[in-house]
Formats: structure tokens, C-alpha cells, sequence
């Protein structure tokens, strides 16, 4: 029993000294509270955070030029994500995916440009020698004959406004959205309607079902280079019936901010397991205070029972 005492005290005592150091050396605690946003509701068929490394394996790759854009997995600005790295290269990475067309199909993401690709002359939604743009996100939809299938293609471009519609200079069957302009460095969310930009782009209603998906960064009509990130890629339904997502209650939760020497690893996942092994001792060492106490007003308790009045 001695031993075990003495066990349990040594434990104590240690995870003590973890979160004293871990204080000490630069963290702060903030207590802060979650609650997710009204909005519609969603049943995600799909979801691809990027965050193993087998991710990739679902998606095959498309070349169309000469040269080949850079698939690969990488982590920016705290995010893991595909990163796309494009010289004088066209080629993109798709995963095919069937959405019901009357089950009211979305899609959403999360991406970044790091380059935009260059030229002499300024980029073109309609001229082909200048159609290069660093991030595209497709939505391809079914056809039993390929020169009649249809697709939506969101870009990221570098001046052109925002809302901007075009059909691609290489077929009128894709029809061209502008979602970004400029702001390279900075992580976007985006979240489609499918079936309402179908029917906005085309001037009728979807009656095809989702094929597939495809992400690509190209500069092979320049010959320059393009670099883009993306990540979240989600992909399911959106409710019928339209009913409304009540708010979540507000959940506290604790954050783990890295100061002074520590600073360095924010937004890493060295901050992850510092924050998971910091949070762990603190419930450890609040458990084991709250056990010691009871088992002290238990044993006061029991030797209050056998006093003599």
C-alpha cells in the first residue's frame, strides 16, 4: 500500500512539473467557446482533409500538355492540403464521385494561390494563349458521349472581378466562373450550390448526375509557372425540404496559445501535440486532485462515524 502511495505521489508530482514547464516556457491558456453557425443542413458523402498519407490514392491524374503539374501533399499555413506546383505544365488530379442531380448536390473547399502564373499579355477567360490560371476547381457532370459532357469550372484568377462568366475558348460545354481574384497567400472557403450554378451558367435545370471532381493548376499557355494549395474538399447533398440548422449550444473548450520560445511552433503540429499532451496532464493532475480529496473526506468521514459522543 506504502508503495502504491508513494507510486501515485511520483505521478502526481511529475505531471505537475510538465505543466509548470510547459507554462513557464511560453503557453497560454484561453478559455473560448465553439457553436456551429446556422445554415442549411448537409449529408457529406465525401470528405478529404489531406491529412494521411495515402490521401492521394483516390485521385488519378489527367494530363493535358506536354509537361505535367506537381501533385503532392504539404502543410501551409497550418493546414495540410494537395499542393500544386505547375511549369509550363497542364495537368490536373480527379476523383469521380456520383451525386444524385435531384438530391441537390454541393461542394465545398478550402484553397490558396501561391503563384499566379506570368505573361506578357494579361490572362483571358477567352482567349486560349493566355487561358492559365493557378487554382480551377471542375465539376463534371455525366454523358454517355464525351464531346457532349458538360462542367462547371470555378477559377481563381489574378485581376479578373469576381463573378465574371465565360465559356471556355476550347468548348461551350464548360461554362467558367470566377470565385477569386488576386490576394495570393491567403486560404478561401468555398461552398457550391451545384445544382443552382448549374441552372445560372447554363439557363437550365441539372437533369445529369455528378461524375466527378478535379483540381488544377496550369501555366503551360504562358510558359510560366503557377503554384496553388487546396484542402476540406467535401462533397454530399444539401436537405430538401430547406430546413434551417438550429445553432449548437455554445460548448466551452480550452486553446493552448504558444508565446516566447515556444512561438515558433504555432499552427505546426508540434503546437498539436504540445496542446494534446499539455491538456491531457492538466485532466490528469485535476482528476487526481479531485480523487485525493475525496478519498481524505471519506477517511475524516469514517473516523467522525467511530468517535465516542
Amino acid at each position: 500500500m506504502k508503495k502504491l502511495i508513494k507510486a501515485f505521489i511520483l505521478l502526481l508530482v511529475l505531471l505537475f512539473l510538465v505543466v509548470a514547464a510547459l507554462v513557464y516556457t511560453g503557453i497560454e491558456v484561453a478559455d473560448i467557446k465553439k457553436a456551429i453557425p446556422v445554415g442549411p443542413i448537409r449529408e457529406v458523402i465525401k470528405d478529404f482533409t489531406f491529412t494521411s498519407s495515402g490521401s492521394l490514392v483516390q485521385w488519378a491524374d489527367k494530363v493535358l500538355s506536354k509537361n505535367k503539374t506537381d501533385y503532392s501533399l504539404d502543410r501551409v499555413e497550418g493546414k495540410n492540403c494537395v499542393s500544386a506546383v505547375s511549369r509550363d505544365s497542364a495537368s490536373a488530379i480527379y476523383f469521380e464521385e456520383d451525386l444524385a442531380c435531384e438530391k441537390n448536390p454541393f461542394v465545398s473547399w478550402e484553397w490558396l494561390v501561391r503563384q499566379f502564373p506570368g505573361g506578357n499579355g494579361s490572362e483571358s477567360l477567352k482567349k486560349k494563349k493566355q487561358f492559365d490560371f493557378a487554382a480551377q476547381f471542375y465539376v463534371i457532370f455525366f454523358s454517355r458521349f464525351f464531346l457532349n459532357t458538360k462542367a462547371i469550372q470555378y477559377v481563381w484568377t489574378k485581376a479578373i472581378p469576381v463573378g465574371t462568366v465565360a465559356s471556355s475558348p476550347y468548348t461551350k460545354n464548360v461554362k467558367i466562373l470566377v470565385l477569386e481574384s488576386g490576394e495570393p497567400g491567403v486560404w478561401k472557403k468555398e461552398d457550391r450550390d451545384i445544382r443552382a450554378d448549374f441552372r445560372e451558367l447554363f439557363g437550365e435545370e441539372l437533369d445529369k448526375n455528378v461524375r466527378a471532381v478535379s483540381f488544377m493548376s496550369d501555366s503551360d499557355s504562358t510558359s510560366t509557372e503557377a503554384a496553388a494549395c487546396i484542402t476540406g474538399i467535401k462533397l454530399g447533398y444539401i436537405k430538401e425540404n430547406g430546413e434551417e440548422a438550429a445553432p449548437a449550444e455554445e460548448v466551452p473548450s480550452r486553446k493552448i496559445i504558444l508565446k516566447g520560445p515556444l512561438a515558433r511552433f504555432r499552427d505546426t503540429e508540434v503546437h498539436d501535440i504540445i496542446e494534446k499532451i499539455y491538456l491531457y496532464a492538466e485532466s490528469v493532475v485535476e482528476c487526481i486532485v479531485e480523487r485525493t480529496k475525496a478519498y481524505w473526506q471519506e477517511k475524516n468521514n469514517e473516523r467522525s462515524g467511530h468517535q465516542v459522543p
